[in-house]
């Protein structure tokens, strides 16, 4: 069966955040300013794809009252490459 996404569903990675609104209006500018496609946008999820296809997708945890602690299991960070230093200077002063 082909893949009728807008992105490759074997490429992607899944984030659950704490508070959904405020995720999506920070991670919406990132992605725009790399140049990612939305791909997804309902009331508790959303996600966008690279132009090679690449998906980051966010929705809201089930579970927010756990106490973080840095070198547990788990994922630890998200890295995004830019075309340019910058890019990377642009979008965090549009963070700011």
């Amino acid at each position: 069966m082909p893949n009728v996404r807008p992105y490759d569903p074997c490429g992607h990675t899944k984030l659950a955040v704490s508070d959904y609104k405020k995720s999506y209006t920070f991670y919406a500018d990132i992605f725009k300013e790399l140049g990612y496609k939305q791909v997804s946008n309902k009331d508790d999820r959303a996600g966008w794809a690279s132009p090679e296809g690449y998906a980051v997708l966010i929705a809201q945890a089930k579970i927010t009252n756990y106490q973080y602690k840095f070198d547990t299991p788990g994922f630890h960070h998200l890295c995004l490459k830019s075309p340019s230093m910058e890019m990377v200077d642009q979008i965090y002063q549009s963070l700011l």
